[in-house]
């Protein structure tokens, strides 16, 4: 058991700990719960008592430990990208099955077009063509590491703008 004060400054600074390196947050189940998250091990759990004494599940020891320490962990593997030449043929594909306008703002792509993966790779993403469509540079930045739902949202908003607020 380890005892430690938990103030929200510092829960906050694990929860986005959490997130930076790929972890779904997830609602507590309890009042005393400090994080509740998914990773590639599964869900896990790091809660405090009132006292402050710690208690895990999962593999919430091993990363919690990792944050208080500063060392490396992600939540899920990182994909390896493609070369480049895989890259450009597999732009070419999305933009056959799409069209050559922005999957964000539906613009007309030009030179600045690139690969969005709806599914992040920091959340275990990967480059098949059901993941995958083509964005502007600026536009694919702008939407980092959303979630699939609030990149579709986005996608439909702005959809709605270009023709007059259908939905």
């Amino acid at each position: 058991m380890i005892r430690v004060e938990i103030t929200d400054k510092r829960k906050q600074a694990f929860c986005r700990w959490l997130v930076s390196r790929g972890a779904e947050l997830l609602a507590p189940s309890t009042a005393y719960e400090i994080a509740r998250f998914r990773c590639a091990d599964g869900v896990s759990v790091v809660a405090a008592t009132a006292k402050g004494d710690l208690y895990f599940a999962g593999n919430g020891y091993h990363i919690w430990d990792c944050y208080l320490k500063g060392s490396a962990w992600r939540a899920f593997t990182k994909n390896k990208r493609k070369n480049k030449k895989g890259r450009s043929r597999l732009m070419t594909t999305v933009a056959l099955r799409d069209g050559e306008n922005c999957f964000y703002c539906h613009n007309p792509l030009h030179e600045d077009r690139s690969l969005e993966h709806l599914l992040s790779i920091t959340f275990g993403g990967s480059n098949h063509l059901a993941n995958l469509v083509l964005a502007h540079r600026e536009c694919n930045e702008a939407a980092g590491n959303k979630s699939v739902r609030e990149k579709l949202q986005i996608h439909i908003d702005n959809l709605g703008e270009r023709h007059g607020g259908y939905h």
